[in-house]
């Protein structure tokens, strides 16, 4: 398939919209500034050790200094996750293209590329506990084999 003004597939334009969109991207750093962290930030006064915000569906946990911390405990969504590989060139993305347009959702669950899986499902969440003389605040993902546990992502003790 050829596009009839741009000579190009449509496989090939979505790749290299979402190669453009990705640019540079941070998405999923955790420790990335983003607009919601300095929305927050500014807004909070510096009597405040803990900030804890959500519903971005991106999680982060950075240290502002000055023993104060903010958080944001992501989403239980699933999120599509596009690495730098799968947007190499026209065939490295025509399994994703081809997954996208013709896959059912269960199918897009159970992909994975480059031995990771495409979509990220993952249960993140914000724990701020007293241990000791100390309180600890962690960003933990919540695993489920067996009985539940918290995997720590990110902790800093105040």
């Amino acid at each position: 398939m050829t596009g009839w003004l741009t000579g190009i597939s449509k496989i090939e334009a979505l790749r290299r919209a979402l190669k453009d969109w990705l640019k540079n991207d941070r998405t999923f750093d955790i420790d990335d500034q983003d607009d919601t962290y300095k929305e927050v930030v500014t807004s909070v006064g510096p009597g405040v050790h803990f900030i804890v915000t959500g519903h971005t569906h991106l999680e982060r946990a950075i240290d502002l200094g000055n023993s104060r911390f903010y958080f944001n405990c992501g989403t239980w969504i699933r999120l599509l996750r596009f690495t730098e590989k799968m947007l190499k060139d026209e065939n490295s993305f025509k399994p994703v293209f081809d997954l996208l347009v013709k896959g059912s959702m269960e199918a897009i669950d159970k992909a994975s590329f480059d031995n990771a899986p495409f979509v990220l499902d993952q249960y993140s969440a914000v724990c701020i506990r007293i241990e000791g003389n100390k309180v600890i605040g962690r960003l933990v993902h919540i695993k489920a084999a067996g009985e539940p546990y918290e995997q720590a992502i990110k902790q800093f003790t105040r």
